[in-house]
């Protein structure tokens, strides 16, 4: 049985593409004909498939050439034999977000542990965001940031004339209203001026001309 291909045919069914080589640009160093490069709805996956013997020295190996792996790709899997299960060592494969694939001796494969995703959302593999775009994004906001902090000083001027206009409104609505509230009264003309039956006008006022004018003027402004 080869893992190879017991490999391929089950990640196939559960989905992901196979990717050739060429269309993944990795370091030559770090993956080997016997790696598998799939790609399933979001993620760029690596398989690194031991086959043969395996010694702790040997896993140890494999582990930091797959973790090293997590800066070019999305997910990364280690795939043994269901007889070297006792060899890994399950810390080290938690710690760098490696995952782990069992294969049996009758051909099942088991997920031991998933992979961790790598945070590759601005990493561009022909689609996706673009930096430049996100970086373009950004000098927007700061842009604007800049404009409102400049314009604040003008702001709290216009902020103290606005209160300032709100005092003197108030101050005449009072005025208005203490205005409209008071009685205006009209001073007292004397009534025309009559000779009381048995008094006599002083000398001075009797056959006085000027005297009819007064009377005559206080009858109008009475009427």
């Amino acid at each position: 049985m080869r893992l190879f291909s017991v490999l391929r045919k089950f990640l196939l069914e559960r989905g992901c593409i196979l990717l050739d080589h060429s269309e993944v640009p990795l370091p030559e160093d770090l993956v080997s004909e016997e790696d598998l490069l799939l790609q399933d709805a979001k993620n760029v996956i690596v398989v690194k498939v031991i086959e043969g013997e395996l010694d702790r020295s040997l896993f140890m190996k494999k582990a930091l050439k797959a973790a090293a792996l997590r800066e070019y790709v999305d997910k990364v899997y280690i795939a043994i034999p269901s007889k070297f299960r006792l060899i890994v060592d399950g810390n080290v494969l938690l710690s760098n977000g490696i995952g782990l694939l069992i294969v049996n001796e009758e051909g099942e494969v088991q997920e031991a542990l998933p992979a961790k995703p790598r945070m590759s959302r601005f990493r561009s593999l022909g689609k996706g965001v673009e930096l430049d775009s996100i970086t373009r994004r950004i000098d927007s906001l700061e842009e604007r940031v800049r404009n409102l902090e400049s314009a604040l000083p003008r702001i709290s001027r216009l902020s103290e004339e606005l209160e300032e206009l709100r005092r003197e409104i108030s101050l005449l609505r009072r005025e208005v209203r203490s205005l409209s509230s008071a009685k205006v009264t009209r001073p007292e003309v004397p009534a025309k001026v009559e000779e009381l039956p048995g008094e006599e006008l002083p000398s001075y006022l009797r056959d006085n001309p000027w005297l009819e004018i007064l009377s005559r003027r206080a009858r109008e402004s009475q009427n």
